[in-house]
């Protein structure tokens, strides 16, 4: 029985089992990748986006967002002074 090296158990086990030799000579990994192939070959959706998303990844999320806001500086200033009862400093024109 090989020895677990980490808490990843089950990767590990899977790993193992997918390694090993099958009845025609290639890996269990092998032929379920070729499974796979098939599926995706018969019309079968959900193993074509697997397939995909394993050789060109999983498409980017894209979110486009605009935000319009109207507040001037002394709107800002004035929020700040309300809630955190500070008085902004002088704006002396540089950057921090």
């Amino acid at each position: 029985m090989p020895k677990f090296s980490s808490e990843k158990l089950w990767r590990e086990a899977l790993m193992i089992a997918v390694k090993a030799k099958a009845k025609d000579g290639g890996t269990k990994l092998q032929n379920m990748a070729a499974k796979a192939v098939s599926m995706a070959m018969s019309g079968d959706a959900r193993m074509l986006s697997e397939i995909g998303d394993r050789l060109d990844g999983k498409p980017a999320i894209t979110s486009n967002v605009e935000v319009t806001d109207n507040r001037t500086d002394a709107d800002v200033q004035a929020w700040i002074a309300d809630t955190f009862g500070a008085q902004p400093k002088a704006d002396d024109g540089t950057r921090h």
